[in-house]
């Protein structure tokens, strides 16, 4: 079977020096590093960890409050222009699976985007979300 892969290529911080902390703490350590302050000039790309049941289209909204809920998440990540929230099987499907993959590229894109490069997103992973 032919598998397709998108190469996806993030600009900007070198993410390998930073700690792995917590969801509030990262939610913490985002806002120092973009800047409390900052218009609000990023995407923001949320992707859930090891356990997310099913598959569906990303959403605008922290639908089933994974992440704290819209209020919590709008007030921590001022920075961001906008919120993406990933939806993929991450219960039958293990990190290296190239549709999911594919997902989270796509998503980190933005809707109708051509390009190939993630630009100006800031990814917020849990768990095994970390390792796509």
């Amino acid at each position: 079977a032919r598998v397709a892969r998108q190469i996806c290529h993030l600009k900007g911080l070198q993410t390998s020096s930073l700690p792995v902390v917590g969801m509030k703490s990262g939610l913490a350590l985002a806002q120092l590093l973009v800047g409390a302050s900052a218009t609000a000039s990023y995407r923001c790309v949320f992707m859930p960890g090891l356990g997310w049941p099913n598959s569906s289209a990303p959403t605008a909204t922290d639908t089933d409050s994974y992440w704290g809920g819209d209020s919590n998440i709008n007030k921590l990540t001022p920075y961001c222009s906008s919120r993406t929230y990933i939806h993929q099987d991450t219960l039958t499907r293990g990190w290296d699976n190239a549709e999911l993959q594919q997902a989270v590229c796509e998503a980190g894109l933005g809707e109708g985007s051509n390009d190939t490069v993630i630009r100006n997103t800031v990814f917020f992973a849990h768990s095994m979300g970390n390792l796509i």
